[in-house]
């Protein structure tokens, strides 16, 4: 789809362990990678992909484009320190916003899963995305 637009591409399929590699030597000028969260929470998310990389520190440990900007970083430390949800909430929320107005990440695809079920039956979906039997119920 890049090339329709003029943007000269080479897609190159490789195993997960030899992407990874390359990536964090910043071998490829972009790639497409996904992110999860099991808590629902963001900052575990973006202190791996956004915050500066600082490996003594755990900092951006995933962050293969190498973003940095100090702004983001002091919102997102704030924000993982800040102990009331709405407070919290709000600082991530400035610190995604810059972190997206930087264009450091380019989200192209939002995950929504769906699950079909039987007529008599529900499911509990999990923010872990995991599909397991125990969390079918019969319909009440």
């Amino acid at each position: 789809m890049w090339s329709r637009i003029g943007v000269r591409t080479a897609v190159d399929v490789q195993s997960f362990s030899s992407f990874v590699t390359r990536a964090s030597r910043q071998e490829f000028s972009s790639f497409l990678v996904s992110w999860g969260s099991s808590a629902g929470e963001p900052s575990a998310g973006m202190r791996s992909v956004l915050a500066t990389y600082d490996r003594a520190a755990g900092m951006g440990a995933v962050n293969r484009g190498r973003y940095a900007n100090p702004a983001f970083d002091a919102l997102l430390m704030r924000g993982m320190r800040e102990l009331d949800n709405a407070k919290r909430e709000a600082l991530l929320q400035e610190a995604m916003r810059l972190a997206i107005n930087d264009q450091a990440i380019i989200p192209m695809h939002v995950q929504r899963n769906v699950w079909a079920m039987r007529q008599g039956l529900t499911h509990t979906p999990r923010t872990d995305e995991r599909t397991r039997p125990q969390d079918v119920r019969t319909a009440n």
